[in-house]
């Protein structure tokens, strides 16, 4: 067997000089699909060669072997897996012809989404054709997902918006422009495909990613991928900056989303301005748990520092973004907006759980007493006491009832 730089130009001279006719005579799909898929694999790797981008074309054009997605066998689609590095533009429009036939679409049978997505992931390392290909690709994922689970489709699209490991040269400003246009889709799915996405682009776990990233012969690595801490920050910082765009329109998901990415930024050391301006705009709407939370998390991490960075900067709006209204800390601590076992003050030292507990039912119940005076106040809260299962309710009911002027009314 040659080494696969001889083999290529063996057979690049070879298409070279022989007649296309000739060659073309001796493929058999129907006697010989073992010869046709092999000889698809070397046109594969000959994307250099205009004979080779020839006879792909002639395959993929219109009434070709390839043309028509739909009715493709095994055989026949795993030549258009091998011939699709040859020409990647002219398999990209294939699928797309496939796409407004509706061959994709929820009818589509013999796993031929799955298929193509892979397919579409590869072409989409081009900046240039990232945006079509993770446009058809968006559409069969959201047709892919199952009720219960991510769907093979989903989560390859999710992939083109990791840091690391996206399989894309196209650059962050161009995948924020297209998760934009997600976010504004009337279609539900479509708009929780661009979250995943996004969630995709903060994370701060590192990826792994089950793809191949070569496709025949052109020569690229695993995508792009930040070189400094500058460009780690900037790509952190666009990610906030779309968060907060769609955490702005009343999404709560995107809330959350927004409120872990600083939870795990910050410590780390990456944007810190987008991050405090995020939370203060999100605050300026109305006290904000989720975020002040997220924030009082990351003060715990990074007092653990060996040098703490940002630290005064971060309890400066810690302090800043906290609970001041009653109807703000009583949404904090009686209806737990605070997970189990978070430390309500400054001190980080540890603390039995009972004990930790304990503390907190003291504070409900302080809080029920300062409500008892204020009864605009209570009669707003009285439905959502009734209906909330939340454990320091009770608490709080103990502290209303024991100030109160008339405790068999309340």
């Amino acid at each position: 067997m040659l080494p696969q730089a001889i083999a290529n130009r063996l057979a690049r001279q070879a298409l070279a000089e022989l007649p296309i006719s000739l060659i073309a005579r001796h493929l058999d799909f129907a006697h010989a699909p073992r010869v046709c898929k092999s000889f698809a694999r070397r046109l594969g790797m000959l994307h250099d060669s205009k004979e080779a981008r020839g006879i792909a074309a002639s395959w993929l054009g219109p009434q070709g072997l390839l043309s028509d997605l739909a009715s493709l066998d095994d055989d026949r689609r795993h030549v258009f897996r091998h011939i699709a590095p040859t020409d990647p533009a002219l398999s990209l429009r294939t699928i797309e012809a496939a796409d407004r036939k509706g061959q994709l679409g929820a009818t589509a049978t013999g796993g031929l989404r799955s298929f193509v997505a892979p397919i579409l992931c590869k072409i989409a390392y081009d900046p240039v054709l990232f945006d079509r290909s993770a446009a058809v690709l968006a559409r069969i994922a959201v047709l892919d997902l199952p009720s219960s689970n991510i769907s093979y489709c989903w989560s390859i699209f999710v992939a083109l918006f990791s840091m690391q490991l996206s399989g894309t040269m196209a650059t962050p400003c161009q995948r924020a422009t297209f998760l934009r246009g997600l976010f504004t889709s009337p279609d539900t799915a479509i708009r929780q495909l661009g979250v995943d996405g996004l969630e995709a682009w903060l994370s701060t776990v590192p990826y792994r990613s089950g793809q191949e990233f070569a496709f025949g012969a052109w020569s690229r690595g695993f995508g792009y991928f930040p070189r400094t801490g500058q460009e780690a920050d900037e790509w952190f910082s666009i990610g906030i900056d779309l968060a907060l765009g769609v955490a702005s329109t009343g999404s709560e998901s995107s809330g959350k989303l927004l409120a872990k990415a600083m939870r795990d930024l910050w410590p780390r050391g990456f944007a810190h301005t987008p991050i405090a301006a995020a939370a203060r705009f999100m605050a300026a709407r109305g006290f904000w748990p989720a975020g002040w939370v997220a924030l009082r998390t990351a003060l715990s991490a990074v007092r653990k520092q060996s040098e703490p960075e940002g630290a005064g900067d971060l309890e400066l709006l810690v302090r800043e973004l906290g609970p001041q209204s009653l109807m703000d800390r009583i949404q904090v601590h009686v209806f737990e907006a605070l997970p189990r076992g978070f430390q309500d003050d400054d001190d980080d030292a540890p603390e039995r759980y009972r004990a930790l507990e304990e503390r907190r039912k003291q504070t409900a119940e302080a809080l029920g007493a300062e409500t008892a005076g204020c009864l605009v106040i209570l009669d707003s809260l009285l439905p959502a006491l009734v209906a909330s299962s939340a454990r320091l309710v009770g608490a709080f009911a103990n502290g209303l009832a024991k100030v109160a002027e008339a405790p068999a009314l309340i």
